[in-house]
């Protein structure tokens, strides 16, 4: 290759480099607005499930696991949860809701 073409490839790529620079700090600021966003949600859904009262009847599931069953009573701080074939006793700070029960 000839010196000009040399000089022409390392124009384009300074060019590109540039370019690419720019592309991810709007990115990177586009990013912020959307994690600042989903935080604030966040925060929001946390209130309401925190606030929520437990009733018979609702879907709940533990935090740690997958599976959904319905409360069938609740006494004190535990509530009996109906998984179908098994039930459970679990504290209901332990647990998240899915569906609230109909009224």
């Amino acid at each position: 290759k000839t010196k000009k073409e040399k000089k022409q490839l390392k124009i384009k790529k300074v060019a590109t480099e540039k370019k690419l620079e720019i592309v991810k700090k709007e990115v990177f600021e586009a990013v912020k607005k959307v994690r600042k966003r989903k935080k604030a949600t966040e925060k929001k859904i946390a209130k309401t499930i925190a606030s929520y009262t437990f009733k018979v009847n609702d879907s709940v599931r533990l935090k740690d696991g997958r599976a959904v069953g319905t409360i069938d009573k609740i006494e004190k701080n535990m509530a009996t949860i109906n998984y179908g074939l098994f039930t459970t006793l679990a504290n209901i700070n332990k647990l998240e809701l899915v569906k609230s029960a109909k009224k």
